[in-house]
């Protein structure tokens, strides 16, 4: 049983997806849009969901937790609640 997270996929089909999807947004000509860039938003997407940095360390097979936060990129929307919960501990509320 592969353990990879798409390992039920073959290869050869996932690479057809992957282009018939490019093509259907009209990206087909985007050099930044690349299957490497969906780990990247995965990586981004469990963190700001509240996801600890050391299990998306070990989901996404990364040796050290400073790979994982480079993959996962600024979220605005949590500094805002990291300033909100120093300004609580400030005011007592």
């Amino acid at each position: 049983h592969d353990q990879r997270v798409f390992g039920h996929i073959a290869e050869r089909h996932f690479g057809r997806t992957w282009v018939a999807m490019r093509e259907g947004l009209g990206l087909q000509d985007d050099t930044q849009f690349v299957v490497h860039a969906l780990r990247h938003t995965c990586c981004t997407r469990l963190v700001s969901a509240g996801t600890d940095l050391r299990t998306v360390m070990e989901w996404m097979g990364h040796a050290s937790l400073e790979i994982t936060q480079r993959y996962s990129h600024f979220i605005p929307k949590r500094m805002d609640n990291a300033v909100g919960r120093l300004v609580s501990l400030r005011t007592g509320h």
